[in-house]
């Protein structure tokens, strides 16, 4: 704020942080299948013959998004074998020492700012892949304890996405269900101002700062002075 005629003035300063970024609300990305059957594709394997799925004829690995797995098969999950009291399953899960590989697509109409969370129950060992990424391993059965996983946004992509997973049985029960939630971040705006009302003398310059900490997106800072011939605003 730089005075230009009046010998004493008080200069001060408004700030205004606005978005038009629509966050979208917490939800269930890829819902439990406790809350909602779900459908993915699957490869079955006996383990001993187990070999990992070759690249599709467009290139692409398993893992990833594009990978054509038009050949597999389909389930409605969760899977679980025949009397395993986990929670409620759709597939069942027969015979010991076996393995799936198992992928399933959601869309994201966009790619929120908050928190992404992959939860999982599974019996026995799994390793998980978003995109082509590997998000979480567990070598072992987890009996009713949900295991959870952050997952990196940058992992994510507006459009088309393929939450892929390799799991084996051994012996003993199996189950899997799995889901990712979205936490949403509410815009919130915290600021700081290191000066908001000085006096100045005619002719001299000072500087005010303003620092804006806010989920908001391209949030914008507005200065003004009450009376515009007698101070002027250069921002930088």
């Amino acid at each position: 704020v730089t005075s230009v005629s009046n010998p004493s003035i008080t200069a001060s300063c408004t700030v205004n942080v606005t978005s038009d970024f629509e966050a979208p609300a917490s939800s269930w990305v890829l819902p439990w299948g406790k809350d909602e059957a779900w459908n993915m594709q699957y490869l079955y394997f006996e383990q001993s013959s187990y070999k990992e799925p070759t690249k599709g004829s467009n290139g692409k690995n398993w893992k990833q998004v594009g990978y054509d797995d038009t050949s597999w098969s389909t389930l409605t999950g969760p899977m679980g074998s025949s009397g395993i009291a986990y929670a409620p399953y759709n597939y069942v899960w027969k015979g010991t020492n076996n393995c799936f590989c198992l992928r399933r697509t959601f869309v994201l109409p966009a790619v929120g700012l908050g928190n992404y969370t992959f939860h999982i129950i599974h019996d026995d060992g799994i390793v998980a892949y978003l995109n082509g990424e590997q998000i979480a391993q567990y070598d072992d059965w987890t009996q009713e304890q949900t295991m959870s996983y952050e997952i990196p946004n940058e992992l994510l992509i507006t459009g088309d996405n393929v939450l892929a997973i390799y799991i084996k049985q051994g012996e003993g029960g199996a189950y899997l269900d799995y889901g990712i939630y979205y936490e949403s971040l509410e815009p919130v705006t915290d600021l700081a101002l290191s000066l908001t009302e000085v006096s100045i003398e005619g002719g001299e310059t000072i500087k005010l700062e303003a620092t804006v900490n806010s989920s908001a997106k391209d949030p914008s800072i507005v200065w003004s002075v009450e009376d515009p011939d007698i101070a002027k605003v250069t921002e930088s």
